[in-house]
């Protein structure tokens, strides 16, 4: 205030007596009167008037307050100003202090004034005003800032592409542009994929090519198109979106769902079907691999896969690797599974902590502990969220989530039935076994009970007879439930040679496949190990009565009397002993080859293996050595092959003595029916029955 009045004091002394009137009349709070003398000499004097003019119309104390005019007036003063003569500034500014930076002082003083009324009105409006005449202001910046807020609010409040759009196009460097922008593309997308459909979102991946969500909306068009994941889901997919970016991994999955048998068959008729799938180089190397067993092999400590030919097909890569099964593999990086298919390609990738073999197109996988599986093209159709998981067999499989019981799904996860079993089992020839309430029985796939839950355990022994356990004893029982043999029994054996072996009171009997008795319990003892030695073998077994053992046949006759410490299997030699030595008879009970072995077993494939001077061979009926006895041990693999060992070295040689793997191996491991795993040391390599050679990396 004090320096208004100053400015004041030499607008007085400097405008003359009309000024001064009019200053008098202010110090007198005579503000209209001023307000009149002033504007009468801003005609003459422009500079000094219109500053005081400024000042008068700036000060809120007065009833004809304004901004706009103190504002325009002391612009007015600012332009008269700088166009007086240099001696008249000097005079001002020696004299009345009265100067270029008064003016633009009382004009700052102005703009904050003029700010603040803006600021108390917060519309965009009058930002827009003061930021467009008030130029000059120091609080420009803040009226942008201000304005902007406001718009954006707004915007933000209607949530709406077109508001977005205005704002971006009316603020285009505000610094709410860049959220704005994706507000912006965000309601562009909402707005224009409401309807949620395949069509919405294929017509917004074309419509805005720009869009950040461009993506999001082609992979909704690929989702949306396969909701099962079917063959007929991914066949439509790639006939109708054939540009779409994901059309490759469509016909991918099509692929692999087409020939989920892995056969030269399918593959051949997928090729016929689509003859435009765009990788027919793995058609036809697949066709090339498809009969073709590969097997791991290892390499400078990492697994790959070599053909039979020992030429190497999948190169060396993985920490672990399985066999092929249904075409893929389990293979591991950096301790996680993943699975690869016989061209090498990643089908699901290295995130699972335990992975198992494909089952019918689905595979069982686990992560974190818990359970889920997926298909061929290593999409999780179920997702990884029960603690127990069975393979999928017959439609179906069962499982358990945390906090329930199990149930049984379909081949995407959906409860086809609901979780009541504290036990569940694969369904095989259509029911499966369940425990209920502490309880088995078997039930059909819809639920009902094919077996009603009665018994502590039921075990299937033939069709028609099942092992039953109840208060800790065993029984056997028919389909409907009869008892076969009333009384609790001991022990029942498997069925063999269509006799099931049963224990009771100490005694050895037998029923045939449909539970008729065929010898009771009566007549043969119990003897160590009796539930697997006494079974019918070529339909006879050994039995022991007082300690000394014989041979019966299929009818309970006694066929070689029991008088023998022990008595082998049956075979067309039968190995026999009295306490000293081994030697062989045969149903005539004649003493065939004398008791002169430590150890002998009865006939197979036309040799018998006997131990002599702590060593192991095979002799043939006429007590010849065709296997010399040199060996630690032999058993047999098959009816014509025999593991030996020598000097703690594995092979493998035939019944007629010759050798087939020289025991040169550290453990040999049968894969299968026609393929041994050699293993030497950390290296292995495999040897194939039906070629009769070995296979190993080249």
């Amino acid at each position: 205030m004090k320096k208004a009045l100053y400015i004041f004091l030499g607008t007085v002394m400097i405008a003359g007596c009309a000024t001064k009137k009019g200053f008098e009349a202010m110090q007198a709070y005579n503000y209209f009167e001023a307000k009149e003398k002033l504007e009468k000499v801003v005609q003459r004097d422009s500079t000094l008037a219109s500053f005081a003019l400024a000042a008068l119309y700036s000060r809120g104390d007065n009833p004809f307050t304004d901004l706009d005019k103190a504002y325009l007036m002391v612009n007015t003063a600012i332009n008269a100003y700088v166009d007086l003569e240099p001696k008249t500034i000097l005079e001002y500014k020696e004299n009345y202090d009265y100067s270029i930076d008064s003016l633009r002082s009382l004009r700052a003083d102005i703009n904050e004034k003029y700010f603040l009324k803006v600021q108390e009105e917060n519309t965009i409006a009058r930002y827009n005003y003061y930021i467009n005449t008030h130029t000059e202001s120091k609080y420009v910046d803040s009226a942008v800032f201000l304005r902007d807020q406001l718009a954006y609010i707004i915007a933000k409040a209607d949530d709406s592409n077109k508001g977005y759009q205005e704002f971006l196009s009316k603020y285009p460097t505000s610094v709410f542009a860049d959220e704005i922008q994706r507000d912006y593309f965000r309601t562009q997308f909402s707005e224009n994929t409401k309807e949620g459909t395949v069509e919405a979102f294929h017509k917004f991946s074309l419509s805005y090519p720009n869009s950040p969500y461009r993506k999001y909306a082609q992979d909704q068009v690929y989702e949306l198109s396969i909701p099962n994941h079917s063959i007929e889901e991914y066949a439509q997919f790639v006939s109708r979106y054939s540009n779409h970016p994901r059309v490759n991994e469509a016909w991918m999955k099509l692929y692999k769902l087409s020939t989920v048998d892995y056969s030269k068959t399918s593959i051949e008729k997928f090729k016929k079907k689509y003859p435009a799938f765009p990788f027919g180089d793995k058609v036809e190397k697949e066709l090339a691999l498809v009969e073709e067993d590969l097997l791991p092999i290892q390499i400078d400590g990492k697994y790959g896969y070599m053909d039979s030919k020992g030429s190497l097909v999948v190169e060396a890569q993985f920490l672990s690797a399985g066999f092929f099964k249904e075409g893929m593999a389990i293979v591991e990086k950096d301790g996680l599974y993943g699975y690869i298919d016989k061209t090498g390609v990643q089908v699901a990738d290295y995130v699972f902590d335990d992975a198992y073999d494909f089952v019918n197109g689905r595979a069982v996988v686990e992560m974190n502990g818990k359970m889920g599986m997926i298909d061929r093209t290593g999409e999780m159709v179920i997702p990884t969220i029960f603690e127990d998981l069975g393979p999928f067999m017959e439609g179906m499989c069962y499982g358990k989530k945390e906090g329930q019981l199990y149930g049984y799904y379909d081949a995407f996860g959906s409860t086809l039935l609901d979780p009541i079993y504290q036990e569940a089992y694969s369904f095989n020839d259509g029911v499966a076994k369940v425990t209920e309430n502490g309880k088995v029985g078997y039930i059909y796939k819809d639920g009902t009970y094919y077996l009603q839950p009665r018994y502590e355990d039921l075990i299937w022994l033939s069709d028609e007879v099942l092992k039953a356990k109840k208060y800790g004893y065993q029984k056997l029982v028919d389909v409907n439930y009869d008892e076969v043999i009333l009384e609790p029994l001991d022990e029942i054996g498997v069925l063999s040679s269509n006799r099931i072996l049963f224990m009771k009171n100490g005694k050895i009997g037998y029923v045939d496949a449909r539970g008729n008795m065929i010898i009771d319990a009566q007549t043969f003892d119990v003897f160590d190990n009796a539930q697997e030695l006494a079974e019918f073998r070529n339909n006879y077994a050994r039995i022991n009565q007082a300690g000394k053992y014989g041979m019966i046949d299929s009818l309970g006759k006694v066929v070689i009397p029991a008088v023998f410490s022990y008595i082998g299997d049956y075979g067309k030699l039968i190995a026999i002993t009295k306490g000293n030595g081994w030697g062989y008879t045969n149903l005539t009970t004649r003493l065939i080859i004398p008791y002169q072995y430590e150890y002998a077993e009865s006939f197979r494939s036309g040799i018998g293996i006997v131990q002599q001077n702590s060593k192991y061979g095979a002799i043939n009926e006429m007590g010849e050595f065709v296997i010399p006895a040199e060996y630690m041990d032999i058993r047999y693999l098959t009816d014509e092959l025999l593991v030996v060992n020598q000097n703690n070295r594995m092979g493998i040689i035939n019944v007629k003595g010759e050798v087939v793997v020289p025991p040169i191996y550290h453990r040999i491991k049968q894969q299968d029916e026609d393929l041994f795993i050699l293993y030497a040391g950390e290296t292995f390599s495999y040897y194939q029955i039906s070629t009769n050679r070995f296979i190993s990396i080249q």
